[in-house]
């Protein structure tokens, strides 16, 4: 491996091309950082078997790593390949794109990396736990086998299965029992024995790549998890069976090299030499834990073996990235850089206070003796989710201090884990049954959340955007915050929801009193819901018994929108899911309401389409009458006739269909006119319902007679909008006004579908979005009652 040359740029665009699947420039973009990336990497690797990629996230390091596994096998075919993957959904992403990649990006069938029928020459193997691995590794081990840190778990705190486990390796592997001494008794022996067993019977790997490999941040220092000594026994120690190794990870170390070190460790290259790319030594790779060495020195080391870039976008010629604008606010603010945030609200000033007494008086005890660590208190960051949140006991074999919950356990805490003597209040929280009854108590005599400063500033500048449209990326601590922000948002939501009612519909307050209220007390009994609640009437709450909705029953009823928008419908009430059904369905009398009227379009939007229609035609009335239907009623049969249908039109045929076939049929009388327009009207009539026109040929036997020249001139929300708002249809529909000179211009089916596409996008946040409320409340004003 080591007598592999480096290669160069020029060489490997010859053998990958990465923007082949995307069809993108070569030479700009990802396309380029990926191939340079991937040579560098290589390199890397050829010159000291370790090798780090940090491009941040977005930036395809998937691809990147694949290129190198590629060009591997190009230069020898025979290298084995080991990838552990963080998760199982993401190790049989690598599988499939392991596949794409060979077939989409490599260049060369030459039966090394891409076979003569274009997929990958080697087999995948997916490994749920590691007895697969080392079987499927003893039955054939050239093939590429794709693990996950799971397999690496053996949750195995008693004796009867951790012999239990060894049984069902020893059936894999019979000779273990002559060669092998394996321990069960004590946890520590039992991975140290299991580890090393399959350290000597598995065939070494060329290259082992880890992604996301921040998670060995710890190393295998005292009382490490388990998963970090189970894999250095298996791939480092006391043999290296991996000649090769490639990490992955956005978030390579924190704030100290020494985290890099520690990482490549557990794979046995503790002091491994460090060279440039010129083979002059750099330094050795334990040095980056050498307090002594200077910050200088440990970033050259980690040059040598480290691919680090941010994402940027190449426009005109220029190089953007994120750094460029983006601004740290380490000393905290929120709406004005580097200002904290100020607790100014009296009832948010007392719960801190009440908190901080509650938290030290548990201290006090003689348990604690007034030491704590930070993330071994429940209130670290929330309040609400302290409440009922998850042991931070788990498996013993996990990583701690990785996890969600941000809880980094110390030595001690973690040895009486590994025992099975850490109390229980301590593996939830030290604070969390104080916490726990001040949250319960307050919920229960306020109706609503307890008031966290931090997140119910964040919570109400995020409710801005409902009023001003604007857009908010929001990084939290924990995932756990994430539901205690959104709850907050909800609430927000729902209060500027029902003032918006209010102030469009101010005749309607009684109705609407009734309307929130009863809300409320459908919130109150889904007590699992993630929204909070806000002064519910408790003695009309009580009337529901506070039992739960059966399961049948039990709808979203986590925001107002949600409930009201597009649930189930309410009784006596007219609900904006309930009016969406029942006047914008298929066959309702707004069916075609989000449609444009393209007889109307055709004809420039006039105020009487109909009549603009019979003056191009030179008909009278009678006439187009009989023509319409005609070829309308042969559109509408048709489309019976292809679902083997022999049922009455009228019957069979919704109002939706009756719209278009009249359109199609008035586009299509109008294309065979002498009118100046018949050219446009043909192209039209192609390009918007070319689903149709055979409809136009068919004969039917006893031609059924339907009225739809009413169709014709049917009103919808963008004819309206053409006739009486033409300046809002262009702002709406920017470059798509209605042009005469069509057939000269030969961009005009672009123009046109880019049009329809816009309209229907338009569409689809009507009816689904906010802007359905303004649709809903101008239907409730003109009839003046929500029921």
């Amino acid at each position: 491996m080591n007598k592999l040359p480096t290669l160069t740029t020029a060489y490997v665009s010859q053998l990958i091309d990465f923007s082949a699947k995307s069809g993108g420039d070569k030479e700009s973009g990802f396309a380029r950082s990926q191939l340079e990336g991937t040579v560098a990497l290589f390199n890397m690797l050829v010159t000291n078997k370790i090798a780090y990629l940090a491009d941040e996230v977005g930036m395809g390091k998937t691809y990147i790593a694949l290129g190198v596994i590629s060009l591997l096998r190009h230069m020898n075919p025979q290298a084995r390949v080991v990838v552990i993957a963080p998760r199982e959904n993401i190790q049989y992403k690598w599988i499939k794109e392991r596949s794409n990649f060979v077939r989409n990006n490599w260049l060369i069938r030459g039966h090394r990396v891409k076979s003569i029928q274009g997929g990958p020459v080697w087999d995948a193997v997916p490994c749920g736990s590691l007895i697969d691995f080392v079987h499927e590794s003893a039955l054939e081990a050239n093939r590429d086998f794709f693990l996950r840190m799971s397999s690496f778990s053996v949750a195995s705190r008693s004796v009867e299965n951790r012999e239990g486990y060894i049984d069902r390796l020893k059936q894999q592997l019979p000779w273990l029992t002559a060669n092998h001494r394996l321990r069960s008794h004590n946890y520590d022996d039992f991975v140290t024995d299991v580890g090393r067993a399959m350290n000597e019977v598995i065939a070494d790997a060329d290259l082992l790549i880890f992604d996301e490999a921040h998670n060995l941040k710890h190393g295998l220092r005292r009382n490490t998890s388990i998963r970090n000594r189970l894999l250095g026994n298996v791939f480092g120690h006391p043999q290296q069976r991996a000649k090769q190794v490639l990490f992955l990870s956005a978030t390579p170390f924190e704030d100290d090299y020494a985290a890099i070190h520690r990482q490549f460790e557990v794979f046995g290259y503790d002091d491994c030499p460090i060279k440039s790319l010129k083979k002059k030594k750099i330094g050795t790779l334990d040095q980056l834990s050498d307090h002594k060495l200077s910050v200088e020195q440990k970033a050259n080391i980690v040059s040598a073996i480290m691919v680090r870039r941010v994402a940027s976008l190449n426009i005109a010629g220029k190089r953007y990235t994120k750094n460029m604008y983006r601004r740290e606010w380490r000393q905290g603010g929120l709406q004005e850089h580097d200002t904290p945030i100020s607790v100014d609200d009296s009832k948010q000033q007392l719960v801190i206070a009440l908190m901080q007494k509650k938290v030290s008086e548990v201290l006090q005890h003689e348990r604690f003796n007034n030491s704590f660590q930070m993330g071994m208190l429940s209130s670290f960051e929330s309040f609400r989710e302290s409440v009922g949140r998850k042991s931070i006991g788990g498996d013993v074999d996990e990583d701690d201090s990785d996890s969600t919950s941000g809880i980094t356990m110390s030595d001690e805490l973690r040895q009486k884990q590994l025992q099975g003597h850490l109390d229980p209040s301590t593996r939830q929280g030290v604070d969390t049954r104080a916490i726990e009854r001040v949250v319960k108590t307050y919920k229960r005599q306020f109706g609503e959340a307890l008031p966290h400063p931090k997140l119910d500033v964040t919570a109400d500048n995020l409710g801005r955007s409902f009023t001003t449209g604007d857009k908010t990326l929001v990084f939290v601590r924990r995932v756990a915050t994430v539901h205690e922000l959104a709850a907050k948002v909800d609430a927000i939501f729902d209060q500027w929801i029902e003032q918006r009612f209010r102030d469009a519909l101010p005749k309607l307050g009684t109705q609407l009193d009734e309307l929130f209220k009863f809300y409320q007390l459908e919130r109150t009994r889904r007590p699992n819901e993630p929204m909070q609640l806000k002064e519910v009437d408790v003695a009309l709450a009580d009337t529901l018994g506070n039992t739960e909705l059966e399961p049948e029953d039990q709808s979203r009823v986590d925001t107002f929108f949600s409930w009201f928008f597009r649930g189930e419908g309410i009784d006596h009430f007219q609900s904006a899911s309930n009016y969406r059904r029942s006047r914008f369905s298929r066959n309702a009398s707004l069916a075609n309401f989000f449609k444009d009227n393209q007889v109307a379009f055709v004809l420039g939007y006039p105020d009487d389409v109909q009549a603009a229609l019979l003056r191009e035609l030179k008909l009278n009335a009678d006439e187009f009458r009989r023509v319409i239907n005609h070829q309308a009623n042969r559109i509408l049969q048709w489309q019976l006739e292809k679902r083997d249908s022999k049922s009455d039109v009228v019957q069979r045929v919704d109002r939706h269909q009756r719209f278009e076939a009249a359109q199609l049929a008035a586009l299509d009388v109008l294309s065979k006119s002498k009118s100046d327009v018949a050219p446009f009207a043909a192209r039209v009539a192609d390009l918007q319902y070319r689903h149709l026109l055979e409809g136009l040929n068919f004969k039917p036997e006893s031609p059924r007679i339907i009225s739809a020249d009413e169709f014709v001139d049917e009103k919808t929300l963008y004819s309206v909008m053409g006739r009486d708002y033409g300046e809002l249809l262009s702002a709406l529909l920017p470059g798509y006004a209605y042009i005469r000179d069509y057939d000269q211009n030969e961009e005009f089916e672009q123009w046109y579908l880019a049009r329809e596409q816009r309209r229907e996008l338009l569409t689809a946040v009507a009816r689904l979005g906010v802007a359905y409320i303004e649709l809903y409340l101008c239907a409730i004003a003109d009839v003046d009652s929500i029921k």
